[in-house]
């Protein structure tokens, strides 16, 4: 972080010792600044969260309807293997009775 000349004008015309403890002060400033979250970065974070959070939605009700389908289908293939049986059962009738 820059600092204005006038600043550092004012703090050459200091005791050495206090000069050193306003550059270390501002050396711990200059720090914390470069380490805070900017708020273009927290807007950014927030947008990114919103689009996960559709994305999570959407495949939720994807898996949602994918296991109605699959629902759907245990039940068409339980029904197909009774009239599988079925068919069996009358198959095995004709052969009897044709003997």
């Amino acid at each position: 972080m820059p600092y204005s000349i006038k600043i550092l004008r004012g703090l050459e015309e200091l005791d050495p010792k206090v000069k050193n403890i306003f550059f270390d002060l501002l050396e711990e400033i200059e720090k914390n600044t470069r380490e805070t979250v900017k708020r273009s970065d927290f807007d950014e974070l927030r947008g990114a969260f919103i689009e996960l959070t559709k994305s999570v939605n959407a495949l939720a009700e994807a898996q949602k309807k994918s296991e109605e389908r699959l629902t759907k289908l245990e039940i068409a293939v339980e029904q197909l293997a009774e009239a599988q049986k079925k068919s069996e059962e009358r198959l095995t009738k004709l052969e009897i009775a044709v003997e």
